[in-house]
């Protein structure tokens, strides 16, 4: 009886955790074609990532361009014009928290951004190539891919 309560008490909260969350993620902005390195060479590729379980859904910011909403094992990715880029995610309820990254981006060239989400820290961090390729293994795209 007790081993049938705690299932019962633990199966939904697990559900939660693991597989849940993977639905919440989209992307507003076109999704380019994971096939090529990058697809404008006049452009700069990024990649936004999340691989871990804990945290709320974070909105993703270019300056003022809104690209999407991030959640856990989950990646945004999209091309953009070279120059100063400042990447915010809004993060909590209140959308009070918004960490920022700037980087001045070049044209051809692709940018790996890991947030991590430990609540109540939330950052975002620029990672080598190395690492993003290692943590996008692990990471899914959105679920809406536009093109």
């Amino acid at each position: 009886m007790k081993r049938t309560m705690l299932i019962t008490i633990l199966l939904p909260i697990l559900a939660f955790f693991t597989g849940c969350a993977k639905f919440r993620c989209w992307q507003t902005v076109p999704f380019p074609n994971q096939q090529v390195k990058i697809e404008n060479p006049q452009m700069a590729r990024i990649y936004l990532m999340r691989d871990t379980v804990l945290g709320d859904e974070s909105n993703i910011m270019d300056g003022n361009t809104y690209i999407g909403r991030m959640t856990a094992h989950r990646y945004l990715c999209w091309e953009r014009e070279p120059g100063k880029a400042v990447i915010k995610t809004m993060y909590g309820a209140t959308k009070k928290k918004t960490p920022t990254l700037e980087l001045s981006v070049e044209a051809g060239k692709t940018y790996y951004i890991h947030e991590h989400s430990f609540f109540p820290i939330v950052k975002l961090e620029l990672i080598s190539e190395t690492e993003g390729m290692q943590r996008l293994a692990r990471c899914y795209p959105p679920n809406n891919i536009t093109r």
